[in-house]
């Protein structure tokens, strides 16, 4: 994949509420979720199919 090349990343509105509970709560948390959106963004597959694990207290 060129570096160029668009990509877009679409969230589910259940991963938003739960990477907004974890900013709130546990930092180090929603900086772990966060590094993974960013490991699956910048993989050098043409596509990627994503499961929503939902990360509850």
């Amino acid at each position: 994949m060129s570096p160029q090349q668009n990509r877009d990343l679409v969230f589910d509105q259940n991963f938003l509420d739960d990477l907004k509970f974890w900013v709130e709560t546990n930092r180090k948390t929603a900086i772990r979720l966060l590094s993974i959106v960013e490991g699956l963004f910048f993989l050098k597959t043409k596509s990627c199919i994503c499961y929503y694990v939902r990360f509850s207290p």
